[in-house]
């Protein structure tokens, strides 16, 4: 499967190659190839396995912002991470591990962490959680989840989650040791580990 996105990805940048140095003497039909690229080239880097969907436009404005590893334990946390190239404010955004919810604040500094301890979310268990990034405190509202993990019995947030299209209803990550980490897209149960 990745050696199919990756030939489907140097098809795509082929033609952009194509597009952008040939003599085409209609540049909106240049300009009309190289977005219908842009557009194959976003779904294949947002695409997921069928159990899942990917972040829906209308779910999140902060692009980048990732939950990427929970380490369970008195001394666990949850890390979040900024994969964007931007500085991102941090201000408004909360971290739920049901029933509690952490108010962000700051920034994070592009390719950089921030890890939110276990004490602050109420603990980490392999037994059972669930983390979710939130824009603003509606916690029941879909629009407002835009990232989320849920491991052994999961959690509450994950209802929330499934309805806004970024995580499988009742599918959970086993913990098979004391920590999961994300291994490829957010969103995709399979990609932590």
């Amino acid at each position: 499967m990745r050696a199919s996105r990756v030939l489907a990805l140097v098809a795509v940048l082929v033609v952009v190659a194509a597009a952008c140095g040939g003599g085409s003497d209609n540049s909106s039909e240049s300009a009309g190839s190289t977005s219908s690229t842009v557009t194959v080239t976003t779904e294949l880097a947002t695409t997921t396995p069928p159990t899942t969907a990917p972040v829906p436009e209308g779910g999140t404005g902060i692009r980048g912002l990732h939950i990427e590893k929970v380490v369970f334990g008195a001394d666990g946390y949850v890390q979040i991470t900024n994969t964007g190239d931007t500085e991102i404010s941090l201000d408004g955004l909360w971290l739920c591990q049901f029933p509690k919810y952490v108010p962000l604040s700051g920034t994070i500094a592009a390719g950089s962490t921030l890890p939110i301890s276990a004490a602050d979310l109420g603990g980490l268990s392999p037994d059972g959680g669930e983390a979710a990034l939130y824009k603003d405190r509606q916690f029941d509202s879909p629009t407002s989840i835009f990232d989320y993990v849920g491991w052994g019995t999961g959690g509450r947030c994950g209802e929330i989650a499934a309805q806004a299209g970024i995580w499988p209803q009742g599918v959970t990550v086993s913990a098979p040791s004391d920590f999961i980490e994300l291994g490829g897209a957010p969103g995709d149960p399979e990609a932590w580990g």
